[in-house]
Order: C-alpha cells, then sequence, then structure tokens
C-alpha cells in the first residue's frame, strides 16, 4: 500500500483542519457556511471589501435557495454519517479529526477543566481506509521538546448512515436529515 507524508507548520496544519471542515460541511449541504464566512470577513468581496450588510443579505437569500434546490430546509442538512454524503467528504472529515487531535494534545496536552470535542480524534470511521495518523514535533508552547501523535483504533462503519459524530470546532446549531 502506498502512503503519503506531508510536512508542514502548525500554523498550515490549522488551515488544513479548517479548509477539510469547510469541505466536509458543504459536501454535507451545509451551506450556510459560505455565509458565515463573509460575516466573518473570511471571504471578501472582488475589490477585497467586506460585503456590505445588503450583499449579506442577498448572500443569504441564494443560499437558501440553494439549500431548498437540494431538497432541504434552510437549518436542515445531511449529517456526516448519512449514505448520501461522499465518500471524499468521509475521507477528508477522518483526516481532519485525526489532524485536530493532534493539534490540540500538542497545543495543551492536559487540559484543566472541561476537554473540547478536538480532543476526541476519529471516533466514528466512516470508511473503510486504513486510519490516518498525524504526528507533530517539535517544541511545544513552553519550548520543550515534544511530540504528540493520534492515530485511530475505531472500527471502519460499515452500515449505510452510520453513528452521527459531527462535532467540530465550527459546530453550530442545525437540523440534521438522513437523506
Amino acid at each position: 500500500m502506498s502512503e503519503v507524508t506531508l510536512k508542514m507548520n502548525v500554523e498550515q496544519a490549522h488551515a488544513i483542519v479548517s479548509l477539510l471542515d469547510l469541505a466536509t460541511r458543504i459536501n454535507m449541504c451545509q451551506f450556510g457556511e459560505i455565509e458565515y464566512l463573509a460575516r466573518t470577513g473570511e471571504i471578501k468581496h472582488r475589490d477585497g471589501r467586506q460585503l456590505s450588510q445588503i450583499d449579506l443579505e442577498g448572500l443569504a437569500d441564494d443560499i437558501r435557495e440553494l439549500t431548498s434546490t437540494f431538497g432541504f430546509t434552510p437549518a436542515s442538512s445531511f449529517g456526516i454519517g448519512s449514505p448520501h454524503v461522499s465518500v471524499t467528504a468521509h475521507r477528508g472529515y477522518e483526516i481532519k479529526k485525526v489532524l485536530e487531535k493532534a493539534l490540540a494534545v500538542h497545543r495543551e496536552p492536559n487540559p484543566k477543566g472541561l476537554r473540547g470535542v478536538n480532543y476526541d480524534g476519529l471516533i466514528v470511521r466512516y470508511t473503510n481506509d486504513p486510519a490516518p495518523t498525524a504526528t507533530i514535533t517539535g517544541a511545544d508552547k513552553n519550548g520543550q521538546n515534544a511530540q504528540s501523535q493520534e492515530s485511530s483504533h475505531a472500527v471502519p462503519s460499515n452500515e449505510p448512515g452510520g453513528a452521527r459524530d459531527l462535532q467540530t470546532p465550527l459546530e453550530r446549531p442545525s437540523n440534521l436529515a438522513d437523506g
């Protein structure tokens, strides 16, 4: 079996987590993510400015129309385990969960209080692919040499529309539809 190794810094890894999250959400018909990114200024107008309130309202209308085209109400979408979500999205989700945990453990190996869902890692599998792994090496935030590794031992899901595991750093309330 061929494997791919990719080296990057922590900031680049955070960017990959964010982009995998967005791509997965778009594949789940969560098109409201586009409006969210426009409202926060992450996506800008062609001339570099943030969208005006009027532009944002028009975008919200367009996204409601797009969501409706795919058969959903404005606040609903597929869940990650839906059999109607592409295998590419499932793969992206699994990679994101592994990388997200490695970054969380690297940033704060022993969090005090409640741990966020970014520490969960890959609990539920949606593909039969080998589980991805992520290793972060180098100095931690205290200047100590550190190495954190995340590898999943979760069992791949063979059931169509397996269990849902939608906890992500950008989690916002939504209604989920199975299909």
